[in-house]
Order: C-alpha cells, then structure tokens, then sequence
C-alpha cells in the first residue's frame, strides 16, 4: 500500500514529517526534515541540497573546508 509523503517532503519512506528523502522546492533537508534554512554550524550543500555540519574548527561556515 502506498502512503502519501508529508506536503514538505518531495521523496519519503514514510508519512511523517520527518521521514523524508528529498524535499519540494525552496526547503532543504536535515536529518530527514525539511527545512527552509541550514542555521547555526550548518552550510546548504547545494548539490545535495542538504544541510551539512560545518568543519570542526569552524563554528558558522559556508561550506566544509576550514577556510
């Protein structure tokens, strides 16, 4: 039987909100949620499209280097 994604989730492998793979447009995925900004030591891969912990030295960045 098929379940509906939540309406944030684009994929999913469930119907909660934070069982989701890929998300609809503008959000962005964090630990199976989809949120519409990466804050605190997080950086968006676009890429991936995915909110990614920053490098250990660093506690705000733009991507996972040290630089």
């Amino acid at each position: 039987m098929c379940i509906k994604c939540d309406v944030t989730c684009g994929t999913c492998f469930g119907e909660g909100i934070e069982e989701c793979t890929t998300c609809n447009n503008g959000l962005i995925l964090y630990k199976n949620t989809c949120i519409t900004e990466c804050l605190g030591n997080l950086y968006h891969d676009v890429l991936a499209n995915e909110c990614k912990l920053c490098h250990i030295d660093c506690t705000a960045c733009t991507g996972p280097n040290n630089n």
